[in-house]
C-alpha cells in the first residue's frame, strides 16, 4: 500500500515537472518570435510561409503516397485483385445509378427541390370551388383572398353564378369581370379565404416533360366528392396566331367540369387555366397571360338581368330573376300586399334557401283581360352537397300596385321528372 502510494507522489512531480517545463519552452518560444520587436513582423510572414509550405507538402505527399499504394494494391495478391474487381463494379453500379435517379427527378419535377413538396398536391382539393352557373358547370380556384378565377364560358349568359366551396357553403360571388375572347372570369366575393389562396409559377420555370397535375370536379354536379386530379406531362407553351394569349401544353385529357380548375406544378403552384381538350391533349391560359390581362377585365361581357315591372310577365320574370342572384329582399318587395299578410321575410326567405339558379322558361299571360301570368321554369338547389334539379309549372296572379306590378297569389305545382322531356321546355301553354 506504502508503495502505490509512493508511486503516485512521484507520478503527480513528474507531472508538474512535464508542465512546468512545457511551460518554460512555450515562454521562450513566444520571446523568441515577438523580440526582438522590429524583426516580428518578418518572423510571422515566414513562419507562415514554413507552414503553409509544411501542410501544403504533407498533403501532397499523402496524396501520391496513397495513389501509388492503391495502384500497387489490387497486385500485391490475387485476393487483392478481386476485391478490387467487385469494389469497381459497385462504385461504378453506383454512380451510374444516381446519375439516373437524378435525371429522373429533374425531368419528372423540373428541379430537385420540387421533389421535396411533391406531396402538397394533397391539399389541391381544398383550395378548388365549385361553379355553378344557369347553363353550365366547371370549377375555379382562389387569387386572392376575395377573388376566384375561372373559365368565362362556364359563366357565360349568367349574371350570377354560384360557388361551392369544399365543404359544401354556397358563396353569391357580388361583381363578375371578365374577357370572354380569353375564356377568362373572375368572381369578386364579400367574404375573405386567405388560407385558400394559391401562388402561381410562370411557365418558362418549367421542363419539358415535367410533372404537372389538372384539378377540378370532372362531370360538374352528377360525380359527388372531392375533385379530379388527373397528372401529365408539359409538353410547351403554344400561342394561336393572331392572338396575344399563350397556352400550357400538357398531355392531359380534361374531362367536362374541370373547365376553370388550375393546372399545377409538383409544389402546387398554379401554371394555368383549364380551359380546352382536343384528341387526348389539353391547352391551359398561362398565368402568365392572366397577370399581364387582368387590370384590362371589365364587365361588358357579363350577363346582365334584365328588369321590367310595367308588365305583369315581365313582374314575374323579375321576381325569378331577383332570387337567381340571391336579391331576395327585392324579390319579397315584389310581392302584393294581400301576399305578405301571412307571412314574413324571414319565414319566406327561408323556402329559398341554398338557392343556386332559378331558370325561367316561359312567362305569358293567359289572356289579354287577365293579370294572370302562366309560368314555367326550373329550380336548382345545392343539398346535402349534391346540386337538386326541380321543374314547376303553374299561374301567377298579378296586380297593380303602387306603379308596378306585384305577384299576389300563386298556383304553381311541380312537374314530376319522369314528365319532363325537350317538349316541355317549348311548349307555349
Amino acid at each position: 500500500m506504502n508503495w502505490l502510494f509512493s508511486q503516485i507522489i512521484i507520478f503527480k512531480a513528474r507531472f508538474k515537472q512535464k508542465i512546468k517545463t512545457d511551460l518554460q519552452k512555450k515562454k521562450a518560444y513566444v520571446k523568441k518570435l515577438i523580440f526582438p520587436i522590429k524583426l516580428f513582423p518578418l518572423k510571422l510572414l515566414v513562419y507562415f510561409i514554413y507552414y503553409l509550405v509544411r501542410i501544403f507538402w504533407i498533403i501532397f505527399y499523402g496524396t501520391i503516397k496513397t495513389f501509388f499504394r492503391i495502384i500497387i494494391w489490387p497486385f500485391r495478391k490475387w485476393k487483392n485483385f478481386f476485391q478490387t474487381i467487385i469494389w469497381f463494379g459497385i462504385v461504378v453500379y453506383v454512380f451510374f445509378s444516381l446519375m439516373i435517379i437524378s435525371d429522373y427527378i429533374y425531368r419528372n419535377y423540373g428541379s430537385y427541390s420540387k421533389f421535396w413538396c411533391v406531396e402538397e398536391k394533397d391539399s389541391f382539393e381544398h383550395e378548388v370551388v365549385r361553379i355553378i352557373s344557369a347553363f353550365n358547370e366547371g370549377s375555379g380556384f382562389f387569387i386572392a383572398p376575395d377573388q376566384i378565377v375561372t373559365s368565362f364560358h362556364i359563366i357565360k349568359g349568367d349574371p350570377n353564378p354560384k360557388v361551392i366551396m369544399h365543404d359544401g357553403k354556397l358563396v353569391v360571388p357580388v361583381e363578375i369581370k371578365g374577357n370572354e375572347s380569353t375564356d377568362v372570369a373572375i368572381l369578386y366575393l364579400s367574404e375573405q379565404y386567405p388560407e385558400k389562396v394559391m401562388n402561381f409559377v410562370h411557365f418558362t420555370e418549367l421542363v419539358k416533360g415535367e410533372t404537372l397535375y389538372s384539378v377540378g370536379y370532372a362531370m360538374g354536379s352528377d360525380l359527388k366528392g372531392d375533385p379530379t386530379i388527373l397528372r401529365g406531362r408539359y409538353l410547351g407553351y403554344r400561342q394561336i396566331k393572331g392572338r396575344i394569349e399563350t397556352y400550357v401544353q400538357a398531355d392531359i385529357s380534361l374531362a367536362p367540369g374541370m373547365s376553370g380548375g388550375p393546372l399545377v406544378d409538383g409544389c402546387g403552384k398554379v401554371v394555368g387555366i383549364n380551359t380546352l381538350r382536343f384528341y387526348g391533349t389539353s391547352f391551359f391560359v398561362s398565368m402568365t397571360t392572366f397577370e399581364n390581362m387582368k387590370d384590362t377585365y371589365t364587365d361588358s361581357d357579363v350577363a346582365k338581368i334584365q328588369i321590367d315591372l310595367t308588365t305583369p310577365e315581365g313582374a314575374v320574370s323579375a321576381f325569378y330573376n331577383y332570387l337567381k342572384v340571391q336579391k331576395k329582399e327585392d324579390a319579397f318587395k315584389l310581392l302584393s300586399k294581400d301576399y305578405v299578410k301571412n307571412t314574413n321575410f324571414e319565414e319566406w326567405a327561408d323556402r329559398f334557401a341554398n338557392v343556386l339558379d332559378m331558370t325561367v322558361h316561359l312567362a305569358k299571360l293567359q289572356n289579354k283581360r287577365s293579370n294572370n301570368v302562366f309560368v314555367k321554369f326550373t329550380s336548382k338547389k345545392w343539398e346535402n352537397n349534391e346540386l337538386s334539379v326541380r321543374y314547376y309549372e303553374g299561374t301567377w296572379e298579378t296586380v297593380w300596385e303602387e306603379g308596378i306590378y306585384k305577384l299576389k297569389k300563386s298556383n304553381i305545382k311541380e312537374v314530376p321528372v319522369s314528365d319532363i322531356d325537350w317538349r316541355w321546355f317549348y311548349k307555349k301553354e
